[in-house]
């Protein structure tokens, strides 16, 4: 079997470090955007809250949704990199 380019057995750590990274700016960045454009419906009364919750919601649900995406594709990126030192055997 050949070698495993050199960038490949440090990916799973970077993308779970962009996991967490791109997750948080998500939620910061929708949540700031959501809070930024609520403020022109203040005079709404109830349903402005109901806006609101559904704009914060929607922030926090982008921001898990990138990082569940982001940290199993890291997490089978370690898997397969596992399996392939596993078939490779012991160096000599």
């Amino acid at each position: 079997m050949s070698q495993l380019p050199i960038f490949v057995r440090p990916l799973p750590f970077v993308l779970y470090f962009l996991a967490l990274l791109l997750g948080a700016w998500r939620f910061w960045n929708d949540w700031t955007v959501a809070e930024a454009s609520m403020q022109f419906a203040q005079g709404m009364g109830s349903e402005f809250e109901e806006m609101r919750f559904m704009s914060r919601s929607n922030s926090l649900y982008g921001a898990v949704a990138d990082v569940a995406y982001l940290g199993a594709s890291a997490a089978i990126l370690h898997v397969l990199i596992a399996i392939y030192d596993m078939m490779k055997g012991p160096e000599a």
